[in-house]
Formats: C-alpha cells, structure tokens, sequence
C-alpha cells in the first residue's frame, strides 16, 4: 500500500510535469525542452511503471502465499518510495519556481515521501534484510 501510494503521487507529478511542459511549448514561451527534460520525463515514466508493476508482482505473491513474499514485500517497499522520492525531486525542478509554493502538488508530495523514506523502518533496513533473506541468513 506504501509503495502504490508513493507511486501514484510520483505519477501524478510526472502527468503534471508533462502539462506544465506543454504549456510553456503552446504559449511559445520555450521552443523545444532540452534533452535533459525529455532524458527525467522518459526516466521517471518508466520507473514509476516498472515499480508499479514490480509492486503488482509482490502483491500477486502475497496472495498466492509464495515463500519469497515477504522479501519481495520488504525489497519492493523500499525500492518504490525511493524510485518515487526521486522522481518527485527531479520532476518539480523542470516546472520551476511554481513547484516549490506550498499550494503546489509537488511541494506538498515531496515532505510526505521524504517521511515514506522513514516510515515503517528505515529503507536501508529493509534493504539489509532482503539481502539477508536472498543469503538464507537470520
């Protein structure tokens, strides 16, 4: 559930990223983007659809009772918020100045995935105990 719900505002500051691009395009303020916008909106959309669907992979286990679901749960958390966390930092600065007000989407989904990083144990935690698990160690 935290792994979707860091993804879907990720998403969300990604189909906003797209529209603020566009219209700074129509209204002629920009001619092109640069190569390094086109490089983060190509970036971030697969990311944020990889871990999307990585994230349906561990649900999938958890469902099916597979004996790896708990790792893939704990690998998949941590990796999402991350993938999210960055998308979001990187995105918001292709929309500029507006990005940082705090009535912005952005702004506001920034600290609440920074506090995902946190939440429910440290991502490196998890991360250490994934590979724990992939070692068969306690």
């Amino acid at each position: 559930m935290v792994a979707m719900t860091a993804l879907g505002s990720a998403a969300a500051v990604l189909d906003r990223t797209i529209t603020h691009v566009k219209q700074r395009i129509c209204a002629k303020e920009i001619a092109t983007p640069r190569d390094t916008c086109f490089e983060a909106v190509g970036k971030h959309f697969v990311g944020i659809n990889a871990a999307m669907l990585v994230t349906l992979c561990a649900i999938a286990q958890n469902l099916g009772d597979d004996s790896r679901a708990s790792l893939w749960s704990r690998a998949v958390k941590a990796w999402s918020v991350e993938q999210s966390y960055e998308a979001v930092s990187e995105l918001a600065l292709l929309m500029g100045a507006s990005a940082v007000r705090p009535d912005h989407f952005a702004s506001k989904a920034l600290p609440d995935l920074r506090a995902f990083l946190l939440a429910d144990g440290i991502h490196d935690s998890l991360r250490r105990s994934a590979g724990r698990a992939l070692l068969d160690l306690p």
